[in-house]
């Protein structure tokens, strides 16, 4: 008596055939997903996941099968036939989308960094703009302040003379 494949253990055979038919570990996978979609599982729900010895959330599921383009088709939907072919020049288009999107991503990582310190150099160059104005605004009243002495000093002086 044969005992059939629960749905989480099917699924999870899906997922790693076809993260090994790409080549990537299933640590790649997660970061993928994670950057995808958000989901942060850790290594061991993801070794468990592939091994179906973990409830898959439904999340995960659509996460997945849009990641890896996977097919639902043994759980009631319909096949799309493709030749083995259109098959291989499909998988090899998804893997270098799949590094594309990891490549943009960590663009936008890189680029996120420059950013905050671009925000960190305006920040500095404010404060000191800040710090040159007001010492220049004490020099400036220190200058106000010794022509005003100079002038009494002169007034004082013409007084003085008749």
């Amino acid at each position: 008596m044969t005992q059939e494949r629960s749905a989480e253990e099917t699924f999870g055979a899906q997922v790693r055939k076809a993260r090994e038919v790409r080549g990537w570990t299933q640590e790649r996978l997660r970061t993928y997903l994670r950057d995808a979609s958000g989901i942060d599982l850790s290594s061991t729900a993801m070794a468990r996941l592939e091994q179906g010895k973990r409830p898959i959330r439904l999340n995960e599921v659509a996460a997945l099968t849009d990641l890896l383009d996977l097919s639902l088709t043994q759980y009631g939907g319909r096949s799309a036939q493709v030749s083995e072919q259109e098959y291989e020049e499909l998988r090899a288009r998804l893997t270098t989308m799949a590094d594309q999107e990891y490549r943009l991503v960590d663009m936008l990582r890189r680029v996120d960094a420059e950013r905050e310190a671009l925000h960190r150099q305006v920040a500095e160059v404010r404060h000191a703009r800040n710090q040159i104005a007001v010492t220049l605004a004490e020099y400036d009243r220190a200058l106000r302040a010794l022509a005003e002495a100079r002038e009494a000093a002169a007034d004082g002086q013409h007084q003085e003379a008749p």
